[in-house]
């Protein structure tokens, strides 16, 4: 059994950056930034961002020579840099052209993972009280074998 936590997260992202593109209605600019990092706006302050947040990683024994990983994921999409009204249209917009582009991916980012499943989806409006910094959170939890 190999566990790599950096090679997975990496491919996760990888994969988001190189597809998640095709999903977007035409009008909605490709995010920037795909960033693994805590949410940090001072230091991140592009218009579009995706955050990873890989929260934590449970493991059960299948057998002496398999375990199935549970990891819940959380992704952020930010917006900033426009009119509140615009960039609460635009947080929706890119949610759901995320939540399209999982379910695209047979929920499962292509098979680097075997079953995931977008548990909920929440918006803020006004990010540490600006309404010029739109976010959207997403919790994906995924199931592996390894």
């Amino acid at each position: 059994m190999k566990i790599d936590f950096e090679d997975f997260e990496n491919s996760i992202i990888n994969f988001t950056k190189e597809n998640y593109k095709n999903y977007l209605r035409n009008g909605l600019a490709e995010p920037s930034r795909y960033i693994n990092d805590f949410l940090d706006f001072d230091l991140y302050k592009d218009t579009n961002e995706i955050f990873f947040d890989f929260e934590n990683y449970n493991f059960n024994s299948l057998s002496n020579e398999s375990e199935e990983q549970k990891i819940n994921l959380k992704i952020y999409i930010v917006c900033r840099n426009d009119k509140s009204s615009e960039l609460k249209k635009k947080i929706l917009q890119y949610a759901t052209d995320f939540y399209k582009f999982f379910e695209g991916s047979n929920n499962n980012f292509n098979g680097l993972i075997d079953y995931g499943k977008i548990d909920t989806v929440s918006f803020f409006d006004a990010v540490e009280g600006d309404t010029g910094l739109k976010l959207a959170q997403l919790n994906i939890s995924m199931n592996a074998e390894i």
